[in-house]
């Protein structure tokens, strides 16, 4: 894709924003937009409250141990079922990218990679119709320390699973999560396995 592409404006106009919704992470506005003849009176947008200066608001972690690929099993209250996803979060305000995907690794499997260990294979827009962010998804490397399950809402299952068998979970269509397939097709393309 060509840089002129991305630099191309549309008539897309957003006459008006409203406040709707925030709660610990999220700022949730009600734009009014308009195209043309088109206009939408409540277009939702999110926004994380830590994001950067560069537009990262999330971080995503592959973690590696032992050359195995670690990852977690979520029930998604949005689709009433769970799948196979890597750990994910928020960058803190002030926070570096790397430090935030060694904190949300820590904190969502008691997993360490240290900051400078992060390996960053992607940045990637998670929903661009409605989140006003990106996500910087890294490779962790070697990590250590005690596994321990998250106590967030949905976690149910955490483990480590050989680079073949992500390849043919790929394959297959038994890991659905973007996040996670992103961070998997990068890790692959990269040689990493």
């Amino acid at each position: 894709m060509s840089e002129a592409g991305n630099n191309v404006m549309s008539g897309v106009r957003r006459i008006s924003q409203r406040r709707a919704f925030e709660n610990g992470v999220w700022l949730v506005d009600l734009c009014q937009v308009a195209e043309n003849d088109c206009e939408v009176e409540d277009y939702l947008v999110l926004t994380p409250k830590g994001m950067r200066a560069d537009g990262i608001g999330g971080v995503a972690v592959l973690p590696e141990r032992n050359g195995q690929l670690g990852l977690q099993w979520v029930h998604r209250v949005a689709l009433a079922s769970a799948a196979w996803e890597i750990p994910r979060g928020f960058v803190d305000e002030g926070e570096t990218v790397e430090s935030a995907a060694s904190r949300e690794l820590e904190e969502e499997t008691g997993l360490r990679c240290p900051p400078e260990r992060m390996e960053r294979l992607a940045v990637f827009a998670p929903e661009p119709s409605t989140i006003a962010s990106y996500v910087a998804v890294f490779f962790a490397p070697d990590c250590h320390g005690e596994l321990r399950l998250s106590d967030e809402i949905g976690v149910e299952a955490f483990q480590f699973h050989d680079p073949q068998e992500i390849k043919a979970a790929l394959r297959n269509g038994t890991i659905v999560d973007a996040t996670t397939i992103i961070a998997a097709q990068f890790y692959l393309l990269r040689g990493l396995s």
